[in-house]
């Protein structure tokens, strides 16, 4: 297949030099040209790199495949890639496959209807103030891409991936960082992140949500499991913070930076249910009494519950983050220090 795809390539390129993309052997010179001639079924290869920053692209065709191939980069500037038909009301299926040493860079990229990202390659992108990277309000699974979210616009409302109002992101051994805000937000109602392994990383932070994966609403979720990283490294700020939602923390390692007092685990809302079965909980100040903490303002209504997990300097049976003798360890369970005078507690069933 690859040898026959790079023969129509290179017969396209000697009838134009300028074709940068595909769909059977019709040739385009940009992304955009392609995706608007675009039929539903189509795939379109994309087999030279190419700069395009005159408009936005967008799909108007349902079930299309995008691959761009090895070596590429599409670069799409300050303009935004859309996912979405507004011809038709049906639930479209797309895949956007980012091959190896491949590049997408666009502001934005938008997905309404159900999405796999596949492959190895990278995206980036740099959505400013009232906008949101990449955005999906349908059903988006991505694999073990790196996703970095670049600029210098800090926004309350942009993470490197935003799920939006009823989305759902599965994130699958991904790479996400962030120079700005959020690697991972959920800040719409019904919206749910699920990450199975991975990396996830934020170097600045937020004043509205200070964390490397938020989640703010009621009927957001969270579900972390397969033994991610989540850190955050900017100069003041936590792994997780839940303002309103729910998270379920399964395993992963959870890193926080070392400013006095840094929470790594977050409930900053009368709304925040965490619940805590698994995974390894640090941050790398010398005070550790906050490692997990609530708002104090909520510390009545927010919720954090654990059943298991490995903490660093931290009692979750017995510290003062929301007061002397704080409990955060569920009925039936303990907290045992792995070693007298470790300060390393292990919670586990009685």
């Amino acid at each position: 297949e690859n040898v026959i795809s790079g023969k129509i390539n290179e017969e396209l390129i000697e009838e134009n030099a300028d074709y940068v993309a595909r769909i059977k052997s019709k040739g385009f010179l940009s992304l955009r040209e392609a995706m608007v001639d675009a039929s539903s079924g189509d795939t379109i290869y994309v087999f030279r790199s190419t700069t395009d920053t005159t408009a936005n692209s967008q799909v108007d065709a349902k079930d299309l495949n995008v691959i761009i191939e090895s070596g590429v980069t599409v670069d799409l500037g300050s303009k935004n890639i859309s996912f979405y038909s507004e011809k038709n009301g049906a639930i479209n299926n797309y895949e956007l496959t980012i091959s190896e040493g491949a590049q997408l860079k666009a502001a934005n990229i938008y997905v309404r209807g159900n999405m796999e990202i596949k492959g190895t390659g990278n995206i980036e992108v740099s959505g400013t103030v009232g906008q949101n990277s990449l955005a999906p309000y349908g059903y988006l699974t991505i694999g073990a891409l790196k996703i970095h979210r670049a600029g210098t616009s800090a926004s309350t409302t942009v993470g490197a991936i935003t799920a939006q109002t009823d989305g759902v992101v599965t994130l699958n051994g991904t790479t996400v960082s962030s120079d700005l805000n959020y690697a991972v937000y959920a800040a719409s109602n019904n919206a749910k992140i699920i990450i199975n392994g991975g990396s996830y990383i934020s170097y600045a932070s937020n004043p509205s949500c200070s964390s490397t994966i938020c989640i703010k609403k009621n009927t957001s979720n969270l579900i972390i499991d397969g033994n991610p990283t989540i850190i955050f490294e900017g100069e003041d700020g936590r792994s997780i913070q839940v303002t309103a939602g729910t998270a379920t923390i399964k395993s992963g390692i959870f890193v926080a930076p070392g400013n006095d007092g840094t929470e790594v685990i977050y409930a900053g809302g009368t709304g925040a249910k965490i619940y805590i079965s698994g995974g390894d909980f640090s941050n790398n100040s010398d005070n550790k009494k906050f490692l997990l903490n609530k708002l104090d303002s909520a510390k009545d209504k927010a919720i954090i519950e654990i059943t298991g997990g490995t903490f660093h300097g931290f009692n979750p049976a017995n510290n003062e983050a929301d007061g002397v003798s704080t409990n955060y360890v569920s009925t039936g369970y303990s907290a045992n220090e792995t070693a007298t005078g470790s300060n390393v507690w292990v919670v586990s069933k009685d």
